[in-house]
């Protein structure tokens, strides 16, 4: 089983913008993680970062971690 931590902070964009288009650009990331996973033959992402949490699904909670694989994803609070 391969698992792989992402520890790196990624910048967040705000863009002015419908809400909507806010959901299709976070649904488009998680989709190229997915891909990436399955391209890497990684088994697991885990994200730990809240500012990366948010960045993939939005949330914007503390304590947050965001689990992706090839067939699910978990976000926790």
């Amino acid at each position: 089983c391969t698992f792989l931590v992402q520890r790196d902070i990624v910048q967040i964009t705000n863009s002015p913008g419908q809400a909507h288009n806010r959901m299709n650009y976070l649904l488009q990331r998680r989709q190229v993680l997915l891909q990436t996973l399955k391209r890497a033959n990684v088994d697991a992402f885990l994200v730990t970062t809240p500012v990366n949490v948010t960045y993939l699904t939005g949330f914007t909670g503390e304590d947050s971690f965001y689990v992706a694989t090839p067939k699910n994803a978990v976000l926790v609070s």
